[in-house]
């Protein structure tokens, strides 16, 4: 779960496995900056993708599903480091409250 803001304040054991991140070192930090584009790939545009579906999502107030987008996400140092190939498809959905 992310703020309007974009910075982490949630994430359930699921995603945290998939992403092979820790809680900790995730809640509080801009979603973007804990994934980066693998800057190995110049022609990465994952980031650019799920930055404009969060927009819409902030805007329109309505979940937005991407198609399914290539986002390599980086792999920990003791499995060796650097990125991972991943593909993902997501919704992003808001979270309202009386007053939106």
């Amino acid at each position: 779960m992310i703020d309007t803001k974009f910075a982490v304040v949630a994430a359930s054991d699921s995603f945290l496995k998939t992403t092979a991140t820790v809680r900790e070192n995730i809640v509080g930090r801009d979603i973007f900056e804990v994934f980066p584009d693998n800057p190995d790939d110049k022609t990465a545009n994952g980031e650019r993708i799920v930055r404009a579906s969060f927009n819409r999502v902030i805007k329109n107030k309505t979940p937005d599903t991407l198609p399914v987008v290539k986002y390599d996400i980086s792999k920990p140092e003791s499995e060796g480091g650097g990125y991972e190939l991943k593909y993902w498809q997501a919704t992003s959905s808001p979270i309202l409250d009386e007053n939106n």
